[in-house]
C-alpha cells in the first residue's frame, strides 16, 4: 500500500508515524501543493490524506491536491483532513471519498483505512 500525506503543520508528521506503525505502507509527505503534484506524478498510491488550508491564503491547495490525484489515478482514495468544515457539495464535487476532522485519533484512521482497502 502507498500512502501521500499532505499537511504544512507537524500533524503530517505524526500521521506518517501512526501509519507506518499501522500498516505495511509506504507514506510519503508533502508539505505544499508543489510537492504533492510531484508525489502525484512520480508514483501510483493508494491512498491520499490531505489538510484543506495549506498555509496562510492556500486553503484551496487541498482540493486542487486531491482533485489532482482523482484525474491522475482511478485507484487512489482521498481522504480530507482539516479544522475547517466543509459543505457537503464542495465534498461531492472534489471527489472525496471521506472527510475527517481533526484532531483525529489513532484508532479512526486505521479503521478508515481498514475499510477502503477492504473495498478495494
Amino acid at each position: 500500500m502507498k500512502i501521500l500525506v499532505v499537511d504544512d503543520e507537524a500533524f503530517g508528521t505524526i500521521l506518517f508515524m501512526m501509519l507506518e506503525y499501522l500498516f505495511p505502507a509506504c507514506v510519503d509527505v508533502a508539505s505544499n501543493l508543489v510537492e504533492a503534484q510531484e508525489y502525484l506524478r512520480s508514483y501510483p498510491y493508494d491512498f491520499v490524506l490531505s489538510d484543506l488550508n495549506l498555509g496562510k491564503g492556500a486553503e484551496r491547495d487541498g482540493i486542487e491536491i486531491l482533485r489532482e490525484a482523482k484525474k491522475n489515478n482511478i485507484d487512489v482514495v482521498a481522504i480530507l483532513m482539516s479544522a475547517e468544515r466543509m459543505k457537503a457539495e464542495e465534498i461531492t464535487a472534489a471527489g472525496i471519498d471521506q472527510f475527517l476532522e481533526k484532531p483525529i485519533e489513532m484508532e479512526l484512521i486505521k479503521k478508515t483505512i481498514q475499510n477502503f482497502w477492504k473495498r478495494s
